[in-house]
């Protein structure tokens, strides 16, 4: 891609698929704008950080193309992590249930894992403390020259073949916008863009934060049938809910109970931890669960949405696509998996 240092680039959207293509974008030369309500923490803050591949793919039942793409998804992250410095962690994760049918799907679908203690080991399986990066990409973002404005955009138009936001009472012309909001943004007023808006569903999703006396006995991501219970600095992440079509923010109690009674059972020693937060968050989805990246049928408007639960699996592999796209170029990797006009016309 040529330099990008004399356009015009907005990106809607502060969560981890926009604040990696903002930082992709501003390796190319760009200064991007970033767009983001921050009215409480965005779904990418509300997560356990976790760059999981293996499990995700064989506790989804995926095909072996669809984890191929995953591997492939999580093996972009060193090289990203050593760029920016987000802090990954390369310490694998742990399976403490019921060994199979797991196993043979792992193994059919290619990737690596041992066997300790009846325990199901995956050496390649990653983490990061999601609100640590998200604060590292928008010092990136600071560094090149761009910055964050924290508004909510309710408008896309084109005039004389440009994009125009609307941010507030103020109108934003640029030469590129990415369009990398959550699940609401289908509130967008976007002519041109309606239909392809419209697939993007909410999925919500609740983890519990504990600390103090018993977190430390969990030193890696760990997980079993409905759960994962993931480190993140010297407190513990517990999760696993999702709940699809859904799009309060508000605590569900019964969700609480049943996260924390059963990270009890599968760890004792956290009966003793004080729970530090209870959080939510509302991600976005498309038909077939992967993001929907790339070129849309308005000119200068780029996608760069709907990762449901892998946002930060996708993050580098979502800021390269799109910025092919922008070169006019199809992905290096995965050229079909993203396409937005994958569903038929927008």
């Amino acid at each position: 891609m040529s330099s990008l240092s004399k356009a015009r680039v907005a990106v809607v959207g502060g969560g981890a698929l926009g604040m990696a293509t903002a930082a992709v974008l501003a390796a190319h030369g760009a200064s991007p704008l970033v767009i983001d309500p921050a009215q409480g923490a965005n779904a990418s803050a509300v997560a356990a950080g976790m760059i999981s591949p293996g499990f995700e793919a064989a506790l989804d039942g995926v095909t072996e193309d669809r984890a191929a793409l995953y591997r492939e998804a999580a093996m972009l992250w060193p090289a990203f992590d050593a760029t920016y410095r987000l802090g990954l962690v390369r310490d694998g994760a742990d399976w403490r249930g019921e060994p199979e049918p797991l196993a043979t799907d792992l193994e059919r679908l290619g990737f690596a894992f041992r066997r300790e203690r009846g325990v199901i080991h995956l050496p390649d399986e990653a983490r990061l403390d999601a609100r640590r990066a998200l604060q590292r990409l928008n010092d990136v973002l600071a560094d090149s020259g761009g910055r964050m404005v924290r508004e909510r955009a309710t408008a896309v138009e084109v005039e004389r073949d440009r994009p125009v936001l609307r941010v507030g009472d103020r109108s934003i012309a640029v030469d590129i916008l990415v369009l990398a909001a959550g699940w609401s943004v289908g509130a967008l007023l976007a002519p041109g863009l309606e239909g392809l808006l419209s697939l993007v569903t909410p999925v919500r999703g609740q983890l519990q934060v504990l600390e103090g006396t018993g977190v430390d006995a969990i030193s890696r991501i760990t997980r079993t049938r409905g759960l994962y219970l993931t480190p993140v600095g010297d407190r513990l992440v517990v999760g696993a809910t999702m709940e699809p079509g859904r799009s309060d923010l508000q605590p569900d109690p019964a969700a609480t109970e049943c996260l924390l009674r059963a990270a009890f059972e599968l760890e004792p020693a956290l009966a003793d931890a004080t729970i530090a937060a209870t959080a939510v968050g509302i991600r976005g989805a498309s038909p077939d669960g992967l993001p929907i990246a790339g070129a849309t049928p308005v000119p200068g408007v780029f996608a760069a949405l709907a990762p449901n639960r892998g946002g930060w699996l996708y993050a580098p592999m979502i800021g390269e696509a799109v910025a092919a796209a922008i070169a006019g170029k199809s992905p290096r990797r995965h050229p079909e998996a993203f396409r937005p006009d994958r569903f038929g016309p927008a």
